[in-house]
């Protein structure tokens, strides 16, 4: 692909140092195994899931049609990147400064000027909004341990977060990681 797109070569280069430097800094697991855990087809990365493919297989789209999202966990923010076109707004956070760095550089390359990107956990993040739509994707809890909620307390903030008549699209880990 980047032989196809070489304008895109600067991006990959920062992203894939921000990614370098911040693995080597972080002592818990990595959910990219040494690259990126999702995958966003409009700068050519590739992924351990398929943004794309949960996108379709949600109908995602849809449900944040014009709407204000919170992506809780959104690691690098691929999945808010890829559909903060279709969004009124969409404000994502996750623990890890580094993937909040890469983020923020595809949303500045891409000039998204209705996504917000936080560095901070699901327990510390605070705000006086509701939203529209509340995802949380595959992080209800953490293989690394740096989850604190039990599972009744992360519901109870998710349904907090919801504006009245809002929605939580949920989604658990893949079977396959789960047992």
């Amino acid at each position: 692909w980047l032989t196809q797109h070489p304008e895109m070569l600067p991006l990959h280069l920062a992203i894939n140092r921000l990614l370098l430097s911040g693995i080597a800094q972080v002592d818990s697991y990595d959910y990219g195994e040494g690259y990126f855990y999702q995958s966003m087809d409009m700068v050519g990365v590739s992924g351990f899931r398929d943004t794309r493919a949960r996108i379709e297989a949600m109908d995602l789209l849809r449900h944040i049609e014009n709407k204000n999202v919170l992506e809780i966990g959104c690691n690098a923010g691929f999945l808010a990147a890829s559909i903060a076109p279709s969004a009124g707004s969409v404000v994502g956070f996750d623990i890890m400064p580094h993937l909040i760095e890469i983020g923020s550089c595809i949303q500045q390359h891409l000039q998204l000027e209705n996504t917000e990107l936080l560095t901070c956990s699901f327990e510390e993040f605070e705000t006086n909004r509701q939203f529209d739509v509340v995802l949380s994707f595959a992080n209800h809890s953490t293989f690394d341990g740096q989850t604190r909620h039990t599972v009744a307390q992360f519901f109870a903030k998710c349904s907090d977060l919801c504006a009245p008549g809002g929605q939580l699209l949920f989604e658990s880990h893949p079977p396959e990681l789960e047992g």
